[in-house]
């Protein structure tokens, strides 16, 4: 869970474009904090109940909780894998965006509206950008405007969102390595990405936010075959006893994780859309703006360029080594603790176990 030294990249856009014309950007950054947003009801609405019960995040928040707290923050993520071997080598994408209860009950009713009006159910980039299912006979001029739509409705009501990025090629290189390492428990492609997520967005949220006591609630898209190791990785992240300040911070900020339908959640939607304009990203599929920032760059920073920046973490080779460092690491910790057992039993004359 310690740093990792990669160089800021910001930029991408996340819904084609839409956000091209609201030139949305995406930064790889390594430190962040939080920033708080006063809430108030929206016309027609008598009571915080009645909002809270008006889309899933809400009633999700309340089944959680059982009181409305629209402070509450939500990080509401989606997997894209992409099985065909583009390029060679097949790519694992984590998207996601981050907004607090209060942003994301005005945006589930507004993201549902606009789906109404164009006649669909939900929304699913992959089936949208084939013309499948719901999206059978959809003009590239009604895409267009549909997903322009879209990015109005997640800029003007979230506070950002992010994707993570992994082809499994490096993954098995530079990670698993040529000699598979036994005593320590290996991730899967999506585990490790999701580690990833669980390692950097709460500090851009810590500094987005600028609170340092943040409780962090992650809604992961239910249904994928890995999402117990996703949630296995969260609880073990949770538990996790490191004496550096900032990573106790951190910690101290995961609060708890849910599986959520991707039909019934407009979050996980939107999500959808971040994984898949990465992958077309990934796959030099299309021409997303990409801005780089100097390393130290702060989400400050990043705000000054676009107001709701979607920050990009693609795992790199120095990335991915530095977590094989980690298991390494752990395989040498374990040795240390069994030698120095021996020799306590050996002192007091008892044999080996």
């Amino acid at each position: 869970m310690a740093g990792f030294d990669s160089k800021v990249t910001f930029g991408l856009s996340a819904f084609g474009q839409a956000q091209r014309e609201a030139r949305t950007s995406i930064q790889e950054s390594e430190g962040c904090r939080r920033y708080y947003t006063c809430h108030t009801l929206p016309q027609g609405v008598c009571c915080e109940s009645e909002l809270a019960s008006k889309g899933p995040t809400g009633d999700l928040s309340l089944a959680l909780f059982h009181k409305w707290q629209p402070q509450r923050l939500f990080v509401i993520v989606t997997i894209y894998i992409d099985e065909s071997g583009t390029h060679g080598s097949p790519v694992v994408i984590l998207g996601g965006w981050v907004g607090r209860l209060g942003q994301w009950v005005p945006f589930d009713r507004k993201w549902n509206r606009l789906l109404k009006q164009n006649g669909l159910t939900y929304f699913h980039s992959k089936e949208m950008r084939h013309s499948e299912n719901e999206f059978a006979g959809w003009s590239l001029p009604r895409k267009r405007a549909f997903m322009a739509e879209a990015g109005k409705i997640a800029i003007k009501n979230l506070s950002f969102g992010f994707s993570i990025s992994l082809r499994v090629a490096d993954f098995k290189k530079f990670y698993i390595g040529h000699e598979r390492l036994k005593g320590v428990s290996i991730d899967s492609p999506y585990g490790l990405c999701f580690r990833h997520c669980v390692g950097m967005v709460p500090k851009l949220a810590i500094d987005r936010f600028k609170d340092r006591h943040l409780d962090i609630d992650f809604v992961l898209e239910s249904g994928h075959p890995n999402l117990p190791n996703a949630e296995a990785i969260f609880h073990e992240v949770k538990a996790f006893n490191d004496p550096t300040e900032e990573i106790k911070i951190i910690m101290q900020s995961l609060n708890t994780i849910t599986r959520g339908d991707k039909k019934k959640f407009p979050g996980l939607q939107a999500a959808d859309v971040n994984a898949y304009s990465t992958f077309q990203y990934e796959t030099r599929d299309n021409n997303l703006e990409l801005i780089s920032l100097p390393y130290e760059s702060t989400i400050d920073e990043a705000r000054k360029i676009q107001k709701v920046p979607i920050f990009h973490f693609p795992m790199t080779e120095d990335v991915l080594s530095q977590y094989r460092g980690l298991l390494l690491q752990t395989i040498e910790e374990k040795r240390l603790r069994r030698d120095a057992a021996i020799s306590r039993r050996a002192d007091k004359g008892m044999p080996d176990a």
